[in-house]
């Protein structure tokens, strides 16, 4: 790993959109670690210059690993099956107390609105009201992705987090 550079780390970075912020980053020479479980990731997205580990973030001990040289978090990883109240609160819930432990100061979080699902829904809004509460703090700073990840889009997450081009 480059001490030159400054860590990222994607949860849910094979999935479809994960990827495209991986890509992004690496793209304006940001060093990446990916954390995905493969449920809906995809190696084939895989981008060879990140570090992928394969795991969950309802594993605190892989959460702690992985964050303690990070800089920024980009919180990506999601499930709409029937563990979506286990990975997307109690992991989601996780992975926000470990970045506060670690004093990383911002996060980009995916929160779709426009979801179908009412239970995915309230599973990703109990998160989100817990990083209102550290925002409020002043704690935590973050970027909610709430719409398509569009060009413009990824051009405001690597604005929010500072990336260089």
């Amino acid at each position: 790993m480059d001490e030159t550079k400054t860590r990222v780390l994607v949860t849910g970075g094979l999935g479809k959109l994960g990827s495209k912020i991986v890509d992004k980053l690496i793209e304006k020479e940001y060093e990446v670690v990916i954390i995905d479980n493969l449920s809906t990731g995809d190696r084939a997205r895989l981008n060879t210059k990140a570090y992928f580990i394969k795991g969950d973030i309802r594993d605190v001990n892989i959460i702690r690993c992985f964050l303690r040289n990070s800089t920024i978090v980009i919180h990506m990883a999601e499930d709409k099956t029937e563990d979506s109240l286990s990975v997307n609160t109690y992991g989601g819930i996780n992975l926000i107390q470990e970045i506060i432990n670690h004093k990383i100061s911002k996060m980009v979080y995916l929160n779709p609105k426009s979801s179908e699902s009412k239970f995915y829904k309230l599973t990703k809004n109990v998160v989100e009201d817990f990083l209102e509460y550290y925002k409020s703090e002043k704690l935590l700073e973050t970027y909610i992705i709430k719409k398509e990840l569009t060009e413009d889009e990824l051009d405001n997450i690597m604005k929010f987090i500072k990336v260089k081009k």
